[in-house]
C-alpha cells in the first residue's frame, strides 16, 4: 500500500496549546480503525460501517470531514488513493 506520507510531507507548527476532545465521529473512526488492524477504508467505506448503512454511496459528510480532521492531526494515516487506516 502507498502511503500519502512517502509523496507529500505537511508542516506542522505546535502551538502548545491542548488538543481539543475527540468528537463522536472522531472517536467511532478511530476505535473503527484500530479494532480493524491491517484494514482500510474510503470515507464512503467509513460511512458504511460507522452508520450502518450497506447502501450508502456518497460519504456522509460529518464522517468525511471527521476523517481529514485525524488525518490531519496524525491519528490515523491516509495513502495516496485516499484510504484511511489505523496510524502505527
Amino acid at each position: 500500500m502507498r502511503k500519502l506520507e512517502d509523496a507529500v510531507r505537511p508542516v506542522v507548527a505546535l502551538e502548545g496549546r491542548p488538543l481539543p476532545p475527540l468528537s463522536a465521529d472522531e472517536k467511532a473512526i478511530c476505535d473503527l480503525l484500530k479494532e480493524q488492524k491491517g484494514w482500510h477504508a474510503s470515507a464512503v467505506g467509513l460511512t458504511r460501517w460507522i452508520r450502518q448503512d450497506k447502501d450508502a454511496r456518497r460519504a456522509d459528510k460529518a464522517i468525511a470531514e471527521a476523517a481529514e480532521r485525524l488525518w490531519l492531526g496524525g491519528y490515523i494515516a491516509k495513502d495516496i488513493d485516499g484510504n484511511y487506516s489505523h496510524q502505527e
